[in-house]
């Protein structure tokens, strides 16, 4: 688990850089897993549930008190 995913340009994008309240404004949840499927990747993503603080990716541990404010119905332990 991990990546913020974000609407972006009529779809969903992943923040890649340093978490920011601008770039996860809006914010929808954190992505569970990828699964490719030929050329198409399927993504599940987490909008509802707790998260271990230290299972994170590490742009994600520091952004953390970020996250708790924009995405309240995940709860961060």
């Amino acid at each position: 688990m991990g990546a913020v995913v974000v609407p972006g340009d009529g779809k969903f994008k992943i923040v890649n850089a340093d978490l920011t309240a601008t770039n996860i404004k809006g914010a929808i949840g954190l992505v569970l897993q990828d699964v490719a499927i030929e050329d198409f990747t399927q993504s599940s993503v987490v909008i509802d549930a707790t998260v271990r603080i230290v299972a994170l990716p590490d742009k994600e541990q520091a952004g953390a008190a970020l996250l708790a404010k924009e995405l309240p119905s995940l709860k961060f332990i």
